[in-house]
């Protein structure tokens, strides 16, 4: 019996119920399986399906006479049916929860190999600069004035070289994240940002404590991702962060008053860059979400909500 693509008509399913209940059979289980899948990549939901098979299941068994037997054997076999029809939806949650703890793990990589090469810059960078200073320094002692100049010189490159050295280690993971918390490394990242790009950063809010690392982790990445967007595209000259946690979930919207970005009839991105996929899938893998408000010439908004 063809199967349709569509939402499973009742009459549909009927037929295929009530072709199990009468000749059995892996054959028809085999069927029932298929409709599940067709149905799941349809959209058709788990409830709906459920409805479905009760209505169907009901009209079968005001069919037979009342005998307890005989219901209790159909209505076995119909939820034999029903488990095989809705497995596609168990494989596909399984799957989902199977691909989700991978990419969990897969960030949680990316941020101990950051953190790692991090603290190596900081820490080796400034032990070798440190070396470096005193050796200068020894050498100009005993230098003509004129030598004694090219090696203040040198001495101000590696201040610029120690300064690009240090930004670096805290773009790639902030040591203040780890010791401090949230709010001192985002406020050290605005800081950051502000000294670059010139735009008003106003940040404000709390947590109401310290999070646990990886709920710090994706909203620190949020902000830096947002901020980095807006001083590159948004063509703005304020941003407003505020952070609030609640019963349920801690958030964080980051605004400006730039160009804006432009929507599909969905409310999403039309072509959203690598940075806020990456944003969304950090969310979404904490069992979060991420939503953008937007439109042309009145600026953006992105939210971000992680349930605690």
């Amino acid at each position: 019996m063809a199967i349709h693509a569509h939402v499973p008509q009742q009459t549909a399913y009927k037929k295929l119920l009530s072709s199990y209940l009468d000749n059995g059979g892996e054959s028809a289980l085999t069927v029932a399986y298929e409709l599940g899948r067709r149905n799941l990549q349809n959209g058709t939901g788990l409830l709906e399906l459920a409805e479905v098979h009760q209505k169907a299941l009901d009209e079968v068994l005001g069919t037979v006479d009342d005998n307890s037997v005989t219901r209790r054997d159909i209505n076995r076999a119909a939820s034999r049916f029903l488990s095989e029809a809705i497995s596609p939806f168990e494989v596909a949650r399984l799957s989902s929860r199977n691909a989700n703890d991978a990419l969990i793990k897969l960030y949680e990589v990316f941020e101990s190999e950051a953190k790692r090469i991090a603290h190596r810059l900081h820490d080796e960078s400034a032990q070798m600069l440190a070396v470096v200073y005193l050796e200068l320094a020894e050498i100009a002692k005993d230098s003509p004035d004129h030598t004694a100049e090219r090696i203040l010189q040198v001495v101000g490159h590696l201040d610029e070289v120690s300064s690009q050295l240090r930004s670096l280690s805290h773009e790639l993971r902030p040591i203040i994240l780890d010791r401090l918390g949230l709010l001192p490394a985002l406020r050290a990242l605005v800081n950051g940002v502000r000294k670059r790009s010139g735009l008003i950063i106003d940040i404000s809010g709390d947590t109401e404590g310290r999070l646990d690392s990886q709920r710090e982790t994706v909203i620190y990445r949020t902000v830096q991702e947002a901020l980095t967007n807006v001083s590159r595209h948004a063509k703005a000259s304020h941003v407003d962060i505020h952070i609030w946690r609640d019963s349920s979930c801690i958030c964080c919207s980051i605004s400006d008053n730039g160009n804006g970005m432009k929507l599909s009839s969905q409310g999403s991105v039309e072509s959203p860059g690598l940075g806020l996929i990456g944003i969304k899938e950090r969310a979404r893998a904490l069992g979060g979400d991420c939503e953008i408000s937007s439109c042309p010439e009145s600026g953006t908004t992105l939210q971000v909500m992680i349930p605690l």
